[in-house]
This record gives structure tokens, sequence and C-alpha cells, in this order.
């Protein structure tokens, strides 16, 4: 079993794709994990807000009130910078080499043809070119290659 974990090792390290990807600044745990902050003490400072409004009340605890709110903000943080983070991306695909523009399917004497052609998934798979350093997979209804 040992020997057969090794040899899988080998061979994935062997027969991988270089990834030539870097992260550049800002780093997206760092805004995640700022989003996230920001919205736990927004949501404390709302909590104790909101115990504010009638700290006569027996049932209405300061702690318990500022906890749930920097929970609910901690969420809504979270939500918030992953929501940020989706509208900064910048996929994989537009860094893809262009077809040569006088064989491109946008421009054709038949527009359906062309748009029936963009539809087919097999068609679109045979005419997908491989791209140096990896296996080309296109995700059709996620518009995402890797």
């Amino acid at each position: 079993m040992k020997r057969f974990v090794l040899i899988c090792v080998v061979a994935l390290l062997l027969f991988q794709g270089t990834a030539l990807a870097q992260q550049k600044e800002p780093l997206i745990m760092r805004v995640e994990f700022e989003w996230t902050v920001i919205g736990a003490v927004a949501g404390g400072f709302f909590g104790a807000m909101l115990w504010m409004t009638d700290p006569g009340n027996p049932n209405n605890a300061f702690a318990e009130s500022a906890v749930n709110g920097m929970a609910w903000g901690a969420l809504g943080g979270a939500g918030w910078g992953i929501y940020i983070l989706q509208r900064t991306v910048v996929y994989p695909e537009k860094f893809v080499m262009a077809p040569n523009p006088a064989a491109s399917p946008n421009i054709s004497s038949d527009p359906v043809a062309a748009q029936m052609r963009s539809q087919d998934m097999l068609a679109v798979l045979r005419e997908s070119r491989p791209r140096p350093g990896g296996m080309n997979l296109p995700l059709m209804n996620l518009n995402l290659r890797f």
C-alpha cells in the first residue's frame, strides 16, 4: 500500500502542469477577514444601540444583545466580502489568446447558424484549443475554463 501511494505521489508530481499564477495584493483572505471584522464590529455596535432602546427590560441583556449583533454582523460582513470578491474577480479566460479575427465565429453571413453553433456544447468542445501547460476543460454553464 505504501508503495502504491508513493508511486501515485511521484506520478502526480511528474505529470502536473506548472502553475504560474500568483495572487496580487490585496490578498483574498485578507479582504474577506477585513469585511468580516468590520461586520462584526458594526453588528456589535448595532446590538448595543438596540439594547439602549429598552435598557429597563429584564429580558433584554446587554451582553446577549451585543453578541447577537456581532454574530449577525460577522455573517453579513462575510457575505458582503464574498460579494465584493466576486465583483473584482478576473477569470482566466480573459487571458486566453484571441483567435484570428477573420476566423471569428461572431462574424458570419448567417447569424442563426453561428448562434446554433455557439450553443452546441459538443461543437464548442471540438473547437476549443488546448492551452499550454495543462488540459482544457470548459464548463459551459459557468463560463469558466480550467
